[in-house]
This record gives C-alpha cells, structure tokens and sequence, in this order.
C-alpha cells in the first residue's frame, strides 16, 4: 500500500493523514474513496495518491456521478489531460445528463482550457437548464457572452442573474457593475453609469480588496476627468492585484492621457 506523508504536524495535517490514511485501506466504497480523494485534491492536489484515489472510486462504481466530476476537475486543473478530463466528464453526464457540476466543470475546460467557444455555451447552457440559479456557470458565460460573442445584451442579463443568485460574491458583483459602467459610459447613459457605480461599491463593501472594483471606479473617474482619483483607485487595484485584467487597462488609460 502507498504511504502517506505527515510532514506537517500541525492538529489538522494529522488529522487529514489519518483520513488519508484509512483511504488507502478502505474497501472500495466509491462514496468514500471519492471524499478522501477530493480532501487530497484540496490540501496536496500533487500527491501521487490524488488520482490513484479518484480511480479507483470510479472503478469501484462507473456511474458515481460526483466522484467522476471531481476527477474530471483534476485531471482538467492539475493535469492539463484534456482528453482523459473528456472521457471522465462524458461517462459523468452519461450517468446522469443533469448533473449540473458536471455541466459546468466541462464547460469551463472547454472554455478556459481548449478555447472552444461553441462547446463552453452549450454546456453552460446545459448547467443552466438543469440548475437555473447555478451562479458560477451565469458568471462564466456572462464573461464569455461579454468577450467572446460580443453579445452585450445577453452578457448583461446573465451578469444579472448571476448576482441575484450569489448576492454576497463580490466579484460577480464588481464584474456586472464594471459591465454597467462600462456600457453606459459607450452609450452616454449616465443613469447606467450610476448603477455600475452603486455595485462597485457594493462589491468593495464586500472585499475591500476587490482590485476589479478598485480599477472600475477609477474608470468612472478618469471619464469624468478626475485624474487624481483615477490614480488613487488605481492605486489601490494595483496592490490588490496587478495582474488583473481590469487593472492593466486601467494603467493603460492612465498612460494614454494627454499630457
């Protein structure tokens, strides 16, 4: 049997090795083994014994539908093996066709991971149809309708949705009032503006270190012409997260002011 390391001796490392350590020796339970193997995943996702674990739940029932969206999760985040994520994720929906985690952990692979656009709707789609109020799989195909599609229209009624659905996640908050803002300020519409406005900082009651939120509203100011405030969001953005998309195109603005 494959021995699991206790480097770490805090009270919760133990105890998660101990678990562990019943996963190797359990008799093949496909509830069990896929607990044990979505526990490894979240603490050492590169242990070895992460997808042994996952196999071996699968094996031990072909049709356990959350052990299979979870493997497939894995193998598509740690992995990069799309192609095995591919099979996994179709003998999940074969299993059961509604299964929304399912849906939506093969949408994004094929959205993030394989750039297949067509693909990506429709499984959101079929996330949706099955589980209406699936927050993560609005958002995601918002995002996708918005940067992909150009489908403003359906991008904003999706950013919507999604907030309705997860009132308290900040960044589907800062995402559709940085959409608002945005469409109002191509459109002149100043009322739309106001409403992205009010849920930038609705998301930054949230996490005040919402860097998207941050790099919205010095958006609004730099179209104002409130440089200075411009720079201080900006700011702020910046040491939340630089890399944030929403953050570079700030700085980019900032830099193509008129001197």
């Amino acid at each position: 049997m494959p021995q699991v390391a206790t480097s770490g001796a805090t009270p919760l490392a133990l105890e998660i090795d101990a678990n562990l350590s019943k996963a190797v020796t359990i008799n093949e339970n496909a509830d069990a083994l896929g607990a044990y193997a979505v526990l490894l995943h979240a603490v050492r996702p590169h242990d070895p014994l992460t997808e042994q674990l996952y196999g071996r739940a699968v094996k031990a029932d072909p049709g356990a539908v959350n052990a299979l969206s979870n493997y497939g999760l894995y193998l598509s985040e740690m992995k990069r093996d799309y192609a095995k994520a591919k099979t996994i994720y179709e003998q999940a929906l074969a299993a059961d066709p509604r299964h929304a985690n399912s849906c939506y952990n093969y949408a994004v692979m094929l959205d993030s991971g394989l750039n297949d656009v067509p693909g990506a709707v429709a499984m959101y789609e079929r996330a949706l149809q099955a589980k209406p109020t699936h927050a993560y799989a609005l958002y995601n195909l918002a995002v996708v309708c918005e940067e992909k599609l150009d489908d403003a229209a359906r991008a904003g009624s999706l950013y919507e949705r999604a907030v309705a659905a997860a009132p308290r996640d900040s960044l589907a908050v800062a995402d559709h009032g940085r959409f608002e803002a945005r469409q109002g300020a191509e459109s002149g519409d100043a009322a739309q503006i106001k409403r992205g406005e009010a849920l930038l900082r609705r998301a930054l009651e949230l996490d005040p270190g919402c860097a998207t939120a941050h790099a919205a509203l010095g958006e609004i100011a730099l179209n104002a012409g409130d440089e200075s405030g411009a720079k201080r969001f900006y700011k702020d953005a910046k040491a939340s997260d630089p890399n944030a998309s929403s953050v570079r195109r700030l700085g980019d603005l900032l830099k193509r002011r008129p001197r």
